[in-house]
């Protein structure tokens, strides 16, 4: 289209030259070179005016492929969560019923006194990666109330290893909380020189057949206790 109309208005001064009152191939001689030396900086101008449309048209395709391209994503990550939520559902609806209550109860969890607990003894994960396992697992890093409740993983634990539960100080250095409940831990029974407020997360360990807590760096890879709320 550029190109088009600089013809034309390279004809409309090539005629008017011709209507003048020279004749002769000298006058059209000259009459050429006046109307080159004339057009040539506008054809400069128009080409480079041209390649920027060229680009601004580029850049528009690249934009309307990358808005189809989230529209998609978007469209899929909605399918996605569609299908989590069902997949969530399906397995809310399974964990209703008395068999899986009893599979999970005899399979995973462990009765030891009035709750069930899974006790980890193969992955060691981070405090914060327990957290999360023990979610995943229906369930909760184990939340002791009473000395009693401790006293039942005497026979359970391994005294070379610790064990996270759900106490933890990294919300305030002054206290520790059960993230459980969401407030103060109520119950705390602190191995003979612990708290050493070395870490902000607190494991238990069961030494010469008591188990008592330790506070540790919450990035420390031990095993961890879940528990979990089971009807009979």
């Amino acid at each position: 289209m550029l190109r088009f109309t600089l013809f034309l208005v390279l004809s409309l001064y090539l005629r008017s030259c011709h209507s003048a009152a020279c004749e002769g191939t000298e006058c059209d001689a000259q009459c050429a070179a006046y109307c080159y030396g004339v057009l040539n900086p506008c054809m400069s101008n128009l080409g480079s005016l041209q390649r920027r449309a060229e680009a601004c048209e580029a850049a528009v395709s690249i934009a309307r492929i990358a808005l189809n391209d989230r529209r998609l994503d978007s469209f899929g990550t909605s399918m996605n969560l569609q299908q989590e939520r069902q997949n969530t559902s399906q397995l809310l609806l399974a964990h209703g019923t008395p068999m899986a209550r009893k599979l999970d109860r005899n399979d995973t969890f462990q009765q030891l006194g009035s709750k069930y607990y899974y006790i980890e003894k193969e992955q060691k994960l981070n405090w914060h990666a327990a957290l999360e396992k023990c979610h995943k697992m229906g369930g909760h890093l184990a939340s002791l109330q009473t000395e009693e409740e401790l006293d039942g993983f005497n026979n359970q634990l391994n005294g070379l290893n610790r064990y996270w539960i759900d106490v933890t100080s990294q919300f305030n250095e002054f206290e520790f909380v059960s993230v459980t409940k969401g407030s103060k831990a109520n119950f705390l029974s602190w191995a003979e020189g612990e708290p050493t407020k070395d870490g902000k997360c607190v494991d238990v360990r069961t030494f010469n057949g008591k188990t008592t807590m330790n506070d540790n760096e919450c990035s420390a890879h031990l095993f961890f206790i879940c528990e979990k709320s089971i009807e009979v």
